[in-house]
């Protein structure tokens, strides 16, 4: 049986993140020229409980991809792959492989311009006050 992804030749993401850590990072200028890359300090999981989060969200992404529909859909795991199961190798792979996410919600204008109740309108309409 040909999958979705045989058909279409393509892949969909079931992406997590931790979207309010607990864990500060740090973000300092690297000198006074504008151009210049700040210093940034993630501090990823300084606090043990982003790290668990992670690891419960990513579980259970993996479970919904494992379940039908999506299972009948699917060819494979691309990252963290099969061979990764859900326990210590699992928190190892997260560690060794975590990155910023920076756009985790909604940071583009959402409805058509000059709707009443979209978010341009609101902001657009507080900002002229």
């Amino acid at each position: 049986m040909k999958t979705l992804v045989d058909l279409l030749r393509c892949a969909f993401v079931l992406a997590c993140a931790v979207t309010l850590p607990n864990s500060i990072g740090r973000l300092r200028l690297s000198s006074r020229d504008p151009h210049a890359a700040p210093h940034v300090r993630y501090n990823f999981f300084v606090d043990p409980n982003d790290l668990d989060r992670l690891v419960e969200v990513v579980g259970l992404s993996r479970k919904i991809g494992r379940t039908a529909p999506f299972s009948n859909l699917i060819d494979h795991e691309m990252a963290p792959g099969n061979a990764v199961d859900d326990g210590e190798a699992l928190r190892t792979n997260i560690v060794d492989t975590v990155g910023a996410y920076l756009h985790p919600t909604s940071t583009v204008p959402m409805g058509a311009e000059g709707w009443r109740d979209s978010a341009t309108h609101r902001h657009r309409a507080e900002s002229d006050h």
